[in-house]
């Protein structure tokens, strides 16, 4: 097995994830995986899917709107322009991930960036 045969099966199962959880409510998503000679391991990560009018069905999700943001936002730094893609509560000093819009590289950022955030 090497890294390519596994992002090809990862992508048929996620695939295949999402089609059979669509009618729950909910997606798949590869997170990751590892690989050795024989066998490779798959991450899929269950998120349910927000509906017309939600901001999100996420714990995190929840946790941002309370600080004064939401996923989708945009703010600029450093004369750049960012997204707000969510809210990891286990990075305490960067718990914000967001991504540059131009290119969609992903960075860390601190709670100040919601006071910046339009």
């Amino acid at each position: 097995m090497d890294r390519a045969t596994l992002r090809k099966v990862a992508d048929i199962v996620e695939r295949a994830s999402t089609a059979a959880l669509e009618a729950e409510g909910f997606t798949a998503r590869y997170t990751g995986g590892n690989f050795d000679d024989r066998t490779g391991m798959l991450k899929l990560e269950v998120v349910p899917v927000a509906k017309d009018g939600e901001s999100g069905a996420t714990r995190e999700g929840a946790m941002l709107e309370r600080m004064g943001g939401t996923v989708g936002t945009t703010f600029v730094r450093a004369g750049r322009q960012y997204r707000i893609l969510g809210y990891v509560p286990s990075r305490r000093k960067y718990p914000i991930s967001a991504e540059r819009l131009p290119d969609g590289k992903r960075f860390k950022f601190g709670r100040e960036v919601l006071d910046a955030a339009a």
